[in-house]
């Protein structure tokens, strides 16, 4: 069924700056018990702490499982869409899992748990879990979006919004993860949109099973920066109502009220903030 010990998944790690976490995140793919053969293709985005050599390290340990791309210089300040350009070309996988490099995996069994319902079910695009959320080694708080299992619709991912799911827990077709919309391309992050992609492509499941941890507010983290940076804040939900209004074109207008929704939370959460007037995001035409 494996030839050539081809991967059947290929995770995905994207890294910047997150030695003190990254080692953690490594260890917690590497330790999965699978019957199928994966790979590890880890996109360290320039880093200057420490995490390029702690990938080096691993890379000479497991040569054979992690597959490098070091950057020279920092892509995601620069907008380059380094998925798109570097990554979705070096995956040869069937599926794609994905663990960034201030997160980790709680279940060693956890790729062949969505290995098989992927495998069983060929209708669907994408299945994902409850997760946990940490603070400084304290579980701060267990999310399960529903208590059963059960699938999601487009509209509810739609609804869902970028916090909806975390990023940690998708297992999705690698053929899927490959296609790139104009709307996925305007988004400032990647997961809210794989989330939607995958409910266009087909179906999705949920199983309200811990599988995973997701970093909050830690040097470091994603969220961290983003809440810090009150510039990049007001940039990121300007970015998401383009992409919405991108994704509105991108399916002919048939979620629009649920899509407009969206649009107006983000709108709305600019103008509570001070961060802009109603009369300055029309001036704009970001309306």
């Amino acid at each position: 069924m494996f030839k050539n010990n081809r991967p059947l998944v290929s995770i995905v790690c994207i890294t910047f700056n997150q030695a003190p976490y990254f080692r953690r995140a490594l260890d917690s793919i590497l330790m999965q018990k699978t019957n199928f053969p994966y790979e590890i293709i880890v996109h360290d985005d320039c880093s200057t702490d420490g995490t390029t050599k702690i990938l080096r390290e691993y890379e000479q340990k497991f040569f054979d499982v992690i597959k490098p791309i070091y950057e020279k210089e920092n892509l995601y300040s620069k907008h380059i869409p380094f998925e798109k350009e570097y990554i979705a070309p070096m995956i040869r996988g069937k599926y794609v899992a994905f663990c960034e490099g201030d997160d980790y995996w709680l279940d060693r069994n956890k790729l062949q748990i969505q290995a098989d319902f992927m495998e069983n079910h060929t209708e669907y695009s994408m299945i994902f879990h409850a997760i946990r959320y940490e603070h400084e080694n304290e579980v701060i708080f267990t999310d399960r979006i529903s208590k059963i299992e059960r699938d999601y619709s487009l509209e509810e991912l739609i609804e869902g919004g970028g916090d909806f799911a975390g990023t940690a827990t998708f297992f999705c077709r690698s053929k899927d993860y490959s296609v790139f919309p104009e709307f996925r391309l305007k988004a400032p992050f990647g997961d809210y949109t794989l989330q939607i992609l995958a409910g266009i492509m087909g179906k999705v499941h949920y199983i309200p099973k811990v599988m995973s941890a997701y970093t909050y507010l830690r040097n470091g983290s994603w969220t961290s920066r983003d809440i810090m940076n009150l510039t990049q804040h007001k940039k990121n939900r300007i970015d998401e109502v383009i992409m919405l209004k991108s994704l509105d074109r991108y399916t002919n207008y048939k979620y629009h009220n649920i899509i407009l929704k969206q649009i107006n939370l983000n709108l709305n959460l600019l103008v509570s903030k001070g961060l802009y007037t109603m009369q300055q995001l029309q001036k704009n035409e970001i309306l």
